[in-house]
Formats: C-alpha cells, structure tokens, sequence
C-alpha cells in the first residue's frame, strides 16, 4: 500500500525537460513490483502450509476468529474505498492486496470456527491459506502481464490497430499510412504516432484537424503524433522502424 501511495504521488510529478512525459508510468512499475510481491508471499505461504501440513501444529481458535474477524472487516472497507480506481494498474494492485487479506481472513474464519468447535483438523488452516494462495497468485500474475504488457508498449487491448488504420485511411485526403505506432503511457492513457500519406492537393490542415478529431472521438486517443507526408516515404524510414 506504501508503494503504490509513492506512485500515486510520483505520477502527479510535473513534465520537465529531462522527464518530457513526466512520471507517469511510477503506476506501472509499482504494479508489477507488488504483483512480483504478491507471488513471493504466496509461494512463502505454500512453503509453510506444506510444513505444517507434515508437522501439524496446535492452534488457538479462538484467536484465529477474532484477529482474523478484525482482519476481514478493515481488509473489505478498504477494498471497497479503493475499488472505483481500479481501471489504473497501480490501484488495481491495491485493491488485489485488500481483496486477498479479506478472502484469507475469512478462509481462516472459516477454519477457526471448526477448529474451536471441534479441537481438531488443525490441518484446515495451511490448507485454505494454500487455496486462496492460488487464487490470489493467478490474480497477481494477470496484473503482472498487463504492466509488462504496458512497459513494452505493446498495443492496448481495447484499442484495435487494424481498426485505427481503416479510420485514418477512410479520412478524406488521405492517400496511405505507415509506421502506426499504438501504446499507453500508462492506464488510461493511449498513445499514436503515425506516418500519413495525403493524397494530390489535399489541405494539410484540414486532414490534420479530421485524424485528430477522428482518433479523439472513436479511439479516445487525446494524444496523437502524425507525420503528414506528401508523398510515400514508408520505403526510406522503414530502416529505422
């Protein structure tokens, strides 16, 4: 939770001449880096469960219902504050912690609460940590994919590239496009670049005015670099792309 509240505040650091786009992607990093956590933790628990499962060890039920009860109750409020962020990786990852403390809160609940009625199976405890542990690694490793899925630029998975090529080149005026480049800064904020291609005595201006409100309106991509060209240069730039 520290390490994405130091996200949070990093990103809202201002653009300056040495950091042109700011430090958005401190959202990004501080996702994989509590996804990476995340699994680490679960593998520390699935290490221990298996020891206690071949050493069983006595357990206080009553202690277990009452820290976890408290756990459960704090873990499911926060959870909830934090839901409404969670189109952003950062939060997501947030909210991820919030949500497998209160699942493993109440699995130990659950296995507390049998454990005092009965003052046995004292093996349900390392065997419902095991089983949320899944759970939430298989949670940990998703969100892990998707900011390495942003840190290498790849294309968002709500934007549809061939689909952005048909709009730029159904755009009156334009001839051809190449070298599309598609790619978040970080959630929530898409990214083109393009080479275009006008046709014959097609005004500059115009066709710049049309992609872009094009782009906005369909892609709601705000933030578009295109390269008007007047005739075909894809041959010679694609050395370098």
């Amino acid at each position: 939770m520290f390490l994405s509240l130091l996200a949070v505040i990093w990103s809202q650091s201002a653009a300056n001449d040495s950091r042109t786009y700011g430090l958005h992607r401190t959202g990004i990093l501080a996702a994989l880096a509590n996804a990476g956590l995340i699994l680490a933790i679960t593998l520390f628990i699935f290490y221990e469960g298996v020891h206690r499962l071949m050493q069983p060890e006595a357990v206080e039920g009553w202690i277990v219902v009452a820290v976890a009860g408290i756990g459960f109750v704090a873990n499911s409020l926060s959870a909830l504050l934090l839901r409404d962020g969670e189109g952003d990786l950062n939060m997501r990852s947030s909210v991820l912690h919030m949500a497998g403390d209160a699942a493993a809160s109440l699995g130990v609940i659950v296995a507390g609460a049998v454990i005092l009625a009965t003052g046995r199976f004292f093996w349900l405890d390392p065997i419902v940590a095991m089983a949320i542990g899944v759970l939430i690694s298989w949670q940990a490793w998703m969100l892990g994919h998707e900011a390495l899925h942003v840190l290498l630029e790849c294309s968002p998975k709500d934007v549809d590239v061939s689909d952005v090529r048909q709009h730029i080149l159904g755009t009156e005026g334009v001839q051809s496009v190449h070298d599309l480049h598609v790619w978040s800064m970080t959630s929530g904020m898409p990214m083109m670049s393009a080479h275009v291609v006008l046709q014959p005595g097609a005004a500059f201006g115009q066709v710049l005015e049309a992609l872009h409100t094009c782009l906005d309106q369909h892609f709601e991509v705000e933030h578009c670099t295109i390269q008007l060209e007047a005739t075909d240069r894809s041959d010679i730039e694609r050395v370098k792309h």
